[in-house]
């Protein structure tokens, strides 16, 4: 057999409104998409860049609800466990990176358990090539952006990936900001998703 792995983060881009008015229903999704198949679809979301607002606090305890309530789930093989434990191993040596929820030890050697870190946008910017490395499985990292245009510097220092996706209400997406994030993300993207 031949298991062949793309290597993309996927990113997932959250504007303010939009977060503020959906924060537990996004969480919802964002955590469901995640965890989906131990977190071996190709599309599996990474990176999830959110522009703090109002909603942030409500959102970061529901992802953290949800994900330190998911049990640990079977991935495809000894190797591929083996693989997504040492790259989040990496991800968590980074600076600034902490862990918002998960990551709980497993014994089974083909089980592993979802987890989510965390990161400033700064942070991340400053080691932006090792910050988006792909842990393949249930890992992603939210990326705490505190202004559209640290959003905007992220977008830029991405490198290509399968997939990226928008989050915004319809003036969000259709706002000068909207579409320059647009604009950014169709350089670094195969498939561009709004919601």
């Amino acid at each position: 057999p031949v298991y062949a792995e793309c290597g993309s983060s996927n990113p997932v881009f959250v504007f303010p409104e939009y977060l503020a008015a959906n924060a537990v229903a996004f969480a919802d999704a964002y955590t469901g998409s995640v965890c989906m198949g131990a977190g071996q679809f190709c599309t599996c979301p990474g990176l999830c860049i959110v522009v703090e607002s109002s909603g942030y606090s409500q959102f970061r305890d529901r992802v953290a609800e949800v994900i330190n309530g998911k049990p640990a789930a079977t991935m495809l093989s000894r190797r591929t466990r083996s693989d997504f434990r040492s790259s989040v191993a990496k991800l968590m040596a980074l600076n600034g990176v902490s862990v918002l929820a998960g990551g709980k030890p497993v014994e089974h050697p083909c089980q592993s358990t979802p987890v989510i870190l965390e990161i400033s946008a700064s942070d991340f910017l400053a080691q932006a090539e090792n910050s988006q490395q792909e842990a393949f499985g249930q890992c992603s990292m939210i990326v705490r952006a505190s202004s559209i245009g640290q959003a905007f510097a992220i977008a830029t220092a991405l490198s290509g990936n399968l997939t990226a996706t928008r989050y915004g209400t319809p003036n969000e997406l259709g706002s000068a900001d909207g579409m320059r994030l647009r604009r950014i993300l169709e350089l670094k993207a195969g498939r561009q998703i709004s919601e």
